[in-house]
């Protein structure tokens, strides 16, 4: 059974060298114990690391572009070649003029077929590939040409100042949330600009949200007034380019996870496939949680069903999984209700406190059998 979302939209390139997803989210939702087996949704590799560092027996990580893969080979490898300083130069993190020396290191742990493609790609090397996906670029787009637009450097210093709760709605409201900021984010994050420049228009098939954009200033609201800005790297990345403390950044980017991160990594298994063909090459209740991303997103609900069926089938009784939605509401289908149970008050409660503040929804599924 071919990938619907691989027939809808090319994938030669990285889509996302970050995940945008909260890994805190994933954490607490699949509550990983020492034998879980979990399958995790690729994309740019962070929150597949993020699992890991949980110990469960195993994370297979699976993804149908072969250069997610490699991207997450690569990840994999700096970690066992380098030390922490060189790693966040080799990622990009910090600044450097020698990843390319960094990645003659690397290179001696990855696969011969991740191996051709950086060779290939020796630029992206060069400039740090944290930066270099699809989306990446789009949201350095908006930091490099559109914010400034918008406000000055001093006030997107404040803005990121810790100051306590209260405060910082109120920053918000009365410096940041001004007339061009409201019109010139609408436009950016748009559905035209995004589709083309961002995601992929094909993103949109099943999108029935009119104003994408309106949609996305209301959740950029939440994260300004309701989520303590010190704690929030996606929003500081996102209007800043920095991590300016890689310990307050994401589990895998964080000194104290290095080393054992490294030990954990005969643990992590790099699958490049559609999942529909890589569940249904499996036993029945192989997997106990699973990280799905928002790969629903692309789907019809169809294909959704018959893809949480083929999850069903291959996961334990107790087994969960977790997933974003972005703009295309997605949660079991009524015929499904004897197999899967939403953990509403858990999932509200994560999507609330979510600091990868984009999704209009995130649901946790217990799988009954």
């Amino acid at each position: 059974m071919k990938s619907e979302i691989k027939e809808k939209a090319a994938f030669s390139r990285i889509r996302y060298s970050q995940c945008w997803e909260d890994p805190q989210c994933l954490v607490e939702a699949l509550e990983i114990g020492g034998d879980d087996d979990v399958l995790s949704v690729t994309s740019a590799g962070c929150n597949s690391l993020a699992l890991l560092l949980e110990e469960p027996r195993s994370v297979t990580a699976i993804d149908f572009s072969p250069i997610q893969s490699h991207l997450l080979h690569l990840k994999a490898a700096a970690i066992q070649a380098l030390d922490y300083p060189e790693f966040l130069e080799f990622l990009g993190v910090r600044k450097s003029r020698r990843r390319l020396d960094c990645y003659r290191s690397v290179r001696k742990f990855l696969p011969d077929e991740a191996v051709a493609c950086w060779d290939a790609r020796r630029e992206i090397i060069a400039s740090g590939v944290i930066d270099d996906g699809r989306f990446d670029r789009y949201l350095a787009l908006f930091r490099t040409r559109i914010l400034p637009l918008i406000h000055s450097q001093p006030t997107i210093r404040e803005a990121f100042r810790p100051k306590g709760i209260e405060a910082q709605a109120a920053f918000y409201r009365k410096v940041w949330d001004n007339r061009r900021w409201r019109m010139i984010f609408r436009v950016f994050f748009g559905k035209t600009l995004l589709g083309r420049l961002g995601r992929d228009p094909a993103f949109f098939e099943f999108v029935e949200i009119d104003k994408v954009g309106t949609n996305f200033l209301k959740r950029a609201e939440h994260a300004f007034t309701a989520i303590p800005i010190e704690s929030n790297y996606f929003l500081k990345y996102i209007m800043t380019g920095k991590f300016s403390d890689p310990d307050l950044a994401h589990p895998y980017l964080r000194e104290c996870n290095y080393e054992r991160l490294r030990g954990l990594l005969p643990r992590l298994k790099i699958v490049t496939a559609a999942i529909e063909e890589y569940l249904d090459s499996l036993a029945e209740g192989t997997i106990s949680k699973c990280n799905l991303s928002d790969i629903f997103e692309w789907m019809s609900p169809e294909q959704y069903e018959r893809l949480l069926r083929r999850i069903v089938r291959a996961s334990r009784d107790g087994a969960r999984l977790a997933y974003w939605n972005l703009l295309v509401p997605r949660s079991h289908p009524p015929a499904l209700d004897g197999n899967l149970e939403r953990l509403v008050d858990l999932d509200r409660r994560l999507h609330l406190a979510d600091r990868a503040f984009v999704y209009g929804d995130f649901v946790v599924e217990r799988i009954k059998k």
